[in-house]
């Protein structure tokens, strides 16, 4: 039995090196401009942890694996926070472990709120069939 979305998974994990990538490398001449724009990088921030949390949700197919992984996103905030004190001209805040937790009870949110409703499908699905077989 498969325990992941394969596909999904693949999305993720590019995510999760995404916003890696966004958070420690800096940020090319071109995109300066949203950085200057008043609260877009926070926004950006939070979307990101909300994309994630969700994501995760959807690719792990047993509830244990998927609220793990969603809600371990909190800890791949934080560690990518601490991580940019060791990059030059990086500055981790509190703020910034904020908007991630924020965006991940968030995606958590939409994540459950999209299982939650893929399983009512299945399940109208299945009975559909099997009131169909009765007939």
């Amino acid at each position: 039995m498969r325990t992941i979305r394969p596909v999904l998974f693949a999305i993720w994990i590019a995510s999760l090196a995404a916003v890696a990538a966004a958070t420690l490398l800096p940020w090319p001449e071109a995109a300066a401009g949203v950085r200057a724009l008043p609260g877009a990088g926070a926004l950006l921030q939070a979307l990101a942890y909300m994309w994630l949390s969700a994501l995760a949700l959807r690719v792990f197919l047993g509830r244990d694996a998927a609220f793990t992984w969603a809600w371990g996103m909190i800890l791949y905030g934080a560690a990518l926070e601490v991580a940019q004190a060791l990059v030059p001209g990086g500055e981790p805040s509190l703020g910034g472990i904020g908007l991630n937790l924020l965006g991940v009870c968030v995606g958590v949110l939409v994540g459950h709120r999209l299982k939650v409703r893929e399983h009512d499908r299945r399940m109208a699905e299945v009975l559909a069939r099997r009131a169909g077989r009765r007939s």
